[in-house]
Formats: structure tokens, sequence, C-alpha cells
């Protein structure tokens, strides 16, 4: 029987699960661990996220689940509790979002600049605005003081409207002057058939406040004439006032759309935004501040209380999250992932959101102590505000935090007091490097000018806290090594020194594309190739494009090979359903016909790399290939399997199995925060692929601070001191062991 206060999930057999039971506390912080394939990850997406997804789907009109395709199914018998979920996902990076936008800033800075702010005109600098008829009369009262005016009505006339039919028009309704070039003239005594502009005279009064009514009804008037506009000119002074109802410059007269919030805060859509100021503030100049900054900024205003505070409350987390540094302007894409992470959870606080579950994807891999703390005091706020939170990480700090810690295995789920750890790893022997990387770092607005150097063929770790500058060094000798980049073009250059030149600069990514394990592994053509060579396939004429996924020809034409169609969902998951073509098979039916040694092509694209390499033991293409694969801990996924099932440290091992059959001397690899969420015993399995590619000449360079990378390398680079603007500093190059090397980091 389920127990109150928990979720219950009974009989779970997605995935890697085989009829798993579980009680998850909630209004707690919850860690999930366990190595890939024991089903921590299964457990925690595909069945509670996912059966989140369906649940909201069947609460929606039947007419409305028809039109987005219909509901994924979740293999489980029972599960109770289960609140509404949000997935964090790690790598997600809102495309085109600022800070601002992102924690939904934007709006009320709109509404606080549209209220509030001041409109300057373009061309002459003067004040804009709009104004009501009472408005406008209030504003000339005070300006022209007691002064005769004119309060004009301006009319455009071409000469196929005729000046003669619109005067006849004007007399009936009782105006008799108008100002033409400047002069008040009779409309009877005007002879020449004028177009252009003019200005019907519709009153002639003194500014004084017992003629406010009558002002008032003279204004209405004229904007019933001239679409909205109405002019004050002083009789004695000249001086002219464009009070109109449209946004108008008081000086010149140039007339504007009137803005909207989403105007204000796009500096790009609309000219005039960054002519409205707030206390001698634009917008763009506010968001170009430090948070901490225009946090003080805000406070120091003494208009629109409820606004400003809801403005403060939206920033108060991530300044708790020690992001005071960074700007409100500031792009997520050019953000570290350390300090993406801490953007996203000051979300989730600020929303104000009750009874969610969050789950969190590997948070803490990219972050300092002190950032981690940080982070970790925010999930147990986010607790406080009764909700509950799902870690998915193995991170020993996770321990002091979390009120449940449960570790998967392939037999069973264990509650354990603390998480696994490793402090027996130990650098590798060094050998000589071939040569070292000598790196000068032209002083801009995030790096101090510097040089250091690093051997080659060795595994270098750059260490920092979060917001230092790890991946933007990454990054930019990526771009010195003549890779593209991340940042931007960077001011670094690099260059060997005792050795040859750099051959080839491999940058690692976890984020794969749809494709098959086949496909990224290089084996694709091999496997068609031997297909094509047996006997029945040469006699019906088969060549090797007719076995290729990658190929039309052989592959299903409806599902283009992949067994699967998929939807896109937009707002919601995408939802993949076996194709009902080829039933999932991937090929058409005659091609399948054609077998080796019993097997047809589908049934090895189920065979899993372990039994693939038995079969293909003949073929040394294959083998080569499956034995690097073994080698990276992918022997139990199947040939055909759709990369991005890979949990997030198998699709870096795809990549590094790939590159150890390719891997050339004066080779460099680029690792950003390879670890991250990586079980110890997965990362001590990465450290044995990273010394592999070291002894086939390799160099490896990661930006990373778990300790049994920090322990495992040969050698530390050291940015800091702190993150952010006191980040951007070569602290120290020196050996894993302390000794420090003659090229250590200097500040220019």
């Amino acid at each position: 029987m389920a127990r109150e206060n928990t979720i219950s999930v009974s009989g779970a057999s997605q995935g890697d699960l085989d009829g798993v039971d579980i009680d998850i506390p909630l209004n707690k912080m919850v860690c999930f661990s366990g190595r890939p394939g024991s089903g921590s990850r299964t457990m925690a997406i595909d069945v509670l996220y996912a059966e989140s997804r369906r649940r909201y789907m069947l609460a929606l009109a039947p007419w409305e689940r028809e039109y987005l395709g219909g509901m994924g199914s979740v293999d489980v018998e029972n599960i109770t509790g289960l609140p509404p979920v949000i997935y964090i996902r790690r790598q997600a990076i809102p495309r085109g979002e600022t800070i601002s936008s992102y924690l939904q800033l934007d709006d009320l800075l709109g509404q606080l600049f549209l209220q509030f702010g001041q409109v300057h005109c373009l061309k002459c600098g003067s004040k804009c605005a709009g104004y009501k008829p009472d408005e406008a009369v209030e504003v000339a009262i005070e300006r022209f003081a007691g002064e005769r005016i004119l309060i004009l009505a301006p009319l455009d006339v071409t000469e196929a409207m005729g000046f003669n039919a619109i005067a006849k028009e004007l007399k009936r309704a009782g105006f008799t002057r108008v100002r033409v070039r400047g002069e008040v003239e009779q409309i009877d005594k005007i002879e020449e058939n004028i177009s252009g502009r003019l200005e019907i005279v519709i009153d002639r009064v003194v500014t004084e406040p017992k003629a406010k009514t009558r002002m008032v009804e003279a204004v209405r008037t004229a904007r019933s004439i001239a679409g909205g506009e109405s002019i004050f000119i002083g009789v004695e002074s000249g001086c002219a006032e464009y009070l109109n109802s449209q946004l108008t410059c008081a000086e010149c007269g140039t007339k504007y759309e009137d803005l909207c919030s989403d105007d204000l805060t796009n500096a790009e859509n609309c000219d005039l935004a960054d002519g409205v100021t707030l206390v001698g503030k634009r917008i763009s100049e506010l968001t170009s501040m430090p948070l901490v900054s225009f946090m003080g900024f805000i406070e120091g205003l003494d208009i629109a209380a409820d606004l400003c505070e809801s403005i403060l409350e939206k920033m108060a987390e991530i300044r708790c999250l020690g992001l005071g540094y960074l700007e409100l302007h500031r792009q997520l894409s050019a953000v570290s992932s350390g300090e993406l992470q801490r953007v996203k959870l000051a979300h989730c606080l600020a929303n104000g959101l009750v009874g969610i579950l969050y789950i969190f994807d590997a948070p803490l891999a990219d972050m300092g102590f002190s950032e981690r703390q940080l982070y970790l005091e925010g999930l147990k706020r986010l607790v406080g505000k009764e909700n509950t939170v799902l870690i998915l990480d193995h991170h020993k700090m996770l321990g002091n935090f979390a009120e449940s810690l449960c570790n998967f295995t392939d037999e069973h789920i264990q509650r354990v007091d603390e998480l696994k750890t490793r402090t027996n790893v130990q650098p590798s022997e060094l050998k000589d490097s071939g040569g070292t990387l000598r790196v000068e770092i032209g002083a801009d607005v995030f790096f101090t000018a510097a040089e250091f150097e690093f051997p080659l063929r060795q595994i270098i770790s750059i260490k920092g806290p979060s917001g230092a500058g790890k991946s933007r060094l990454l990054d930019g000798l990526a771009g010195a090594l003549n890779k593209s980049t991340k940042y931007g073009a960077l001011n670094i250059k690099a260059k060997v020194r005792g050795g040859r030149e750099i051959s080839r600069v491999i940058v690692g990514d976890v984020v794969v594309k749809g494709k098959a394990l086949i496909d990224e592994l290089g084996i694709t053509r091999h496997m068609a190739q031997i297909y094509a060579e047996t006997p029945a396939a040469q006699k019906r004429g088969y060549n090797t494009d007719i076995f290729s996924l990658d190929k039309p020809g052989g592959r299903c034409p409806t599902c283009e090979g992949r067994g699967f169609l998929q939807y896109d969902m937009q707002f919601l998951e995408d939802i993949s359903v076996n194709c009902p073509s080829c039933e999932g098979r991937r090929f058409r039916s005659e091609i399948l016909e054609i077998t080796l040694r019993g097997m047809n092509i589908d049934d090895v694209l189920d065979m899993t790399c372990v039994n693939a390499r038995y079969f293909f033991s003949r073929d040394e293409g294959v083998v080569k290939r499956l034995d690097a694969a073994l080698l990276c801990g992918l022997g139990r996924h199947c040939l055909g399997e759709d990369c991005r099932a890979l949990e997030p440290i198998e699709r870096l091992y795809l990549q590094l199995a790939k590159e150890i059959t390719m891997v050339r001397n004066r080779d460099i690899l680029l690792l950003d925060h390879p670890t991250a969420g990586a079980h110890p015993d997965e990362i001590d399995r990465l450290i044995g692929i990273l010394r592999e590619l070291v002894g086939k000449g390799a160099s490896v360079l990661v930006a990373d601070h778990h300790e049994q990378m920090l322990k495992a390398a040969d050698w530390v680079v050291e940015l800091g001191p702190g993150a952010g603007p006191e980040g951007g500093q070569i602290i120290s190059s020196k050996k894993q062991d302390g000794e420090r090397n003659s090229g250590r980091g200097k500040s220019a």
C-alpha cells in the first residue's frame, strides 16, 4: 500500500529496470546515483518525468490530444503521489535567451520604463510624450502662463483634394481662420489654391485656469479633425508646443509610434527604445550593470513600489547564488556551465511554483566548493517552498544535504548514507612529451594578459572556480589552433616548442544527433560491404549502398532506416512510434532475406557490441572499432540503438571510442567538464581511456576540477582567483606532484 507523502512506483520495467519498486519522499531532497545501465536515470526521466507528461496529456481535451498525436506509454504497473515534474536538463541552453529574459524580467522592466520613463526625440533630443486632452491643457497653462495662444489642428492638403472644397467645409463648421506659412489668415481672403500643410485655428484663448474647460474642448475638436494632433502657439512669443495624443516631440513635433514594453526590452526592433530614460538611465545601461549594481538602482527608486518589489524578488535568488557579478543582458550561451546551472536554479526559485517535482541532471560538476555550497543551499530553499528535488549526481557533498540517497545497481536499489568516492587515483608516469605548448593570452574584457606552457602527450587539467574562464580558455585554444569558437575570437596564441605542430584538434562533445551507434562508430560501410559480398546479394545485384542506413535504396523509405517515426510535440517532449511500414526492422523486406551465418542485417543491428564482436571476429575493420567500443564501456548497447538514448558519459565514450581508432601523434583533445554527473567507477574508466589516447601520442586538455580527474592529471593549470571580474588570470601552471615548472603562468 502506498504511503502518504511519497511517490510510490510499483513494477517499473522501463528500459534498464526490471519490475522495480521504490518509494520517494515528497518535499525532500533526494539523490539517485548509479552507473550507466543501473536504471537511475531511467527511473527519473523515462518513468517519473515521462509519466508526468503522459498525465498532462490526459488532462487535455480529446481533440487536443488528437491534434498532438497521441501519448507515449510508460512500462510501469502503478505510480501514486506523483506531482507535476519539471526536468532541468544539464546541457540545454535556451536559444537566444539572456539572463533578463530567462528570469522573466524583461516584461517587468519594460512596464517600469513605459510607465515612468521619459522618452527623448531621436532628432533633437527633447522630451516626447503623448497627452490626454486635460493633460495637454495643464501643460499649456504651465508653459504659456497667461499668454494668449492659438489652439490649432494641422491638416495636410493635396492638390487632388482642392483647397476650395476644404475651405467650404471649414466655414460650414464655423472655422474662419487658418495658419499658412506661419501667418494667420481669413479663409475668405485666401485666393490661391493652397496645397501642403495648413493649420486650422480652433480657438484663441488666454492660458489661465478659468479657461481650462474651454481649452479642453478646443483640444478635443482639434484632435477630431487632425487625427489626434493638437498644436499650441504663443501669440506674443511665437513658441510652439506639439501636445498630441500620439507620442510626439514637444519641440520639433516629430511623431512616433506608441511604445509597448516589448519595444523597450528589444534595443534591435525599435530605434526609439534607447531614447527612453528612467532617472537618467537607459535600459541598455541598466542591463549592462553587474546585477548587484542594478539591484541597488532599483532599491533607490521611490516609484512603482509593486513593480520594483517584483523585480527585486526575481533577482534576490541569483544574488544569493553568488552571481551578482553577471549582467542582465548576458546571453546564456556566453556564461560558464556552472553559472548556467545556478541561473536555472534561480529561475526555479523565483517562479513561485509549489508542489513540483524538480529533476536536476548533474548540476554540481562545474562548480568549486563555495559554488556547490551555495547551490545546495538553494536547492534546500526550493524544497522549503513545498517542492521535491531529485538530483542525478554522485558528488559526495550531496550526502550532507539530501535526505535520501538511493544507489541503483544491476540487482537492486540500496539506501545509503554517503556516496561512493575515489581517493587512490594516481598520476601516470610522465613520459617524454615531445614538446610543450606555449600559450600567450592577450588582455581583453575577460582575460588578463599572461603566458604559460604545458607539456604535450600528457593529461593536463584546468581548474578554478565556476566563471573563472576554464571553458573560455579551452575555446580560445581551439580557435588559436584553427577550430571554431563558442565565445568568439579571443586574443590567444598557441605555439608548440621543441616538437612538431599540432596536427588535429578534437573537441569533446556529449551532444549527439539521432544516429545509430553503428553510424557513430564508423562501422556502417564495413558491415554493408560484408553483406554485399554474400553470394545471395551478388546474385540479386545488391551493392553496398543497399545495406547502408545512411543511403536510400535498401532502407525503409518511410522511417529512413531509423525503425521509428518521431513527432515534434513543440512544447512537449518529442514522441517516437514504431514505423508501421517496416515494423521497426529498418530495411525493406526483400533486403532482410539476405543473411550471413543465419543473421540478416537487422538481426545484426539488434546485437550488442559484445555479441557483434564475436560474430564479426574475422573482419579486422569491424573488430578494431568494436574493441574500442568495448574498452569504452559500450558493450551492453546494440549497434542499431539511437545514440540519444545513451547516458551523457556514454555519449562521450562513443566519441572517444571513435578517436581511439583514429588518433595520431600530435593530436590534441579538448574536453569541457567530462566528469559531469559520472559515477566514480565511470570516471576511473574515463581516465583509463584518456591515458590510452595519450599512449597513442595525443595530448588531452581537460577543464574539470573533479578530485579524481585532478589526481589523475599529469599537469595542472589553475585559473582564478575568483569568478567573473575576479577571474581570467593564470594563477599557476605546474606538475601534478607540486613541482613548479620554469614556464609557470605569468601575468603580463
